[in-house]
């Protein structure tokens, strides 16, 4: 366990290390930059929502025009017989009552999305966590293992070295002497700092994927910087919006069976038709209220956070062979009789081929 918790820091260092690294660089974007987003998109529409309903709402209970309209309909009503009578006061507040029901059901609804956006985003934020430090505990523990269980992994830096050494006739003895505990013991510490050119040909490759999420990442921090600045200033333009004016147009038909006075001497007049049109046009104004909400501005942290994490990468692609070599190191410092039987095998098969 000792061993594999020093591993940890240079495996961040190889190319899986910085996979992880990546990872978490979208973690963070995840849990802070996503739900930042929608939260302020959310507001916007729960402030307009609030605006729309506050104006129907000043118009429903407009008590003057609504009085008017009411006694407007009674008095159609006294000319005419057989006609249902309707309480029009009783069906506007009836509509009021149901708009007021929609407001208080849509305004649950957000309440229960965003606390389901906070639970999910807290379980995602713990879930992330212990895999990240149960994944960089799993590549060290598999390094390890390949190490101790394969004679050939992970022993570039000492080849070059055993394969000159059997390609000598040692006539003197000099590679047996490098082969003996003292010998392989320098011959393992001797990790050089000079990086070879198969070690620097895959940084192109690996900088160009760097750089390709680093224009991901600014997209979609980009995004969430230019949401929240476009919600504050609609937001802020909403609350000057006067009230205005607005004309409904009424039009109804009052049709009605009249038996006339003669239908009790004779039969055949009765069932004459009347008919009475009205068309009105009543003004009203429509009062908008001032809907607060809190907006969720862009996190520093997590901004500075993923750039931070991209650097690293970008940096451990140049110390990646180091990270590499300093690995072998303290995995051979921890088994030094493996890594010892390792230099033997090694120069034993160097030699059969040489």
């Amino acid at each position: 366990l000792r061993c594999i918790s020093l591993l940890v820091v240079p495996a961040l260092g190889t190319k899986r290390g910085r996979e992880y690294i990546l990872y978490a660089a979208a973690g963070l974007l995840a849990v802070h930059t996503a739900p930042n987003t929608f939260h302020n998109l959310r507001a916007l529409g729960e402030v307009s929502l609030c605006k729309a309903l506050s104006g129907i709402r000043s118009v429903i209970n407009n008590s003057a025009r609504r009085e008017a309209v009411v006694r407007e309909y009674a008095t159609v009503s006294n000319y005419v017989f057989d006609v249902k009578t309707r309480d029009v006061s009783t069906e506007l507040d009836s509509l009021r009552l149901k708009v007021e029901n929609v407001t208080r059901n849509v305004a649950a609804n957000f309440k229960t999305f965003q606390a389901t956006v906070e639970k999910v985003r807290a379980v995602l934020s713990t879930v992330f966590s212990v895999a990240s430090v149960l994944l960089v505990l799993a590549l060290s523990a598999a390094y390890l293992r390949s190490y101790l269980t394969n004679v050939l992994f992970d022993n570039i830096y000492i080849t070059e070295e055993l394969r000159a050494l059997a390609r000598q006739t040692d006539p003197s003895g000099e590679a047996m002497r490098c082969l003996k505990a003292d010998g392989r013991r320098q011959l393992v510490d001797s990790t050089s700092l000079r990086l070879s050119r198969k070690e620097t040909e895959n940084w192109p490759l690996s900088i160009l994927t760097l750089f390709t999420w680093l224009l991901l990442v600014s997209l979609a921090i980009g995004v969430e910087y230019g949401v929240y600045a476009l919600t504050d200033t609609l937001l802020a333009l909403a609350d000057t919006i006067p009230p205005a004016h607005a004309e409904v147009r009424l039009y109804y038909e009052a049709r009605t069976k009249l038996k006339m006075f003669l239908v009790y001497i004779d039969q055949t007049f009765q069932n004459r038709r009347y008919l009475t049109k009205v068309l009105r046009r009543p003004n009203f104004t429509l009062e908008f209220a001032r809907c607060h909400t809190e907006l969720s501005p862009p996190a520093p942290h997590a901004t500075i956070g993923v750039y931070a994490l991209l650097l690293l990468a970008l940096v451990l692609v140049f110390l990646g062979s180091y990270a590499y070599r300093l690995r072998r190191k303290i995995a051979a410092s921890f088994f030094p009789e493996v890594e010892s039987r390792r230099v033997l095998q090694l120069h034993a098969r160097m030699k059969t081929l040489h």
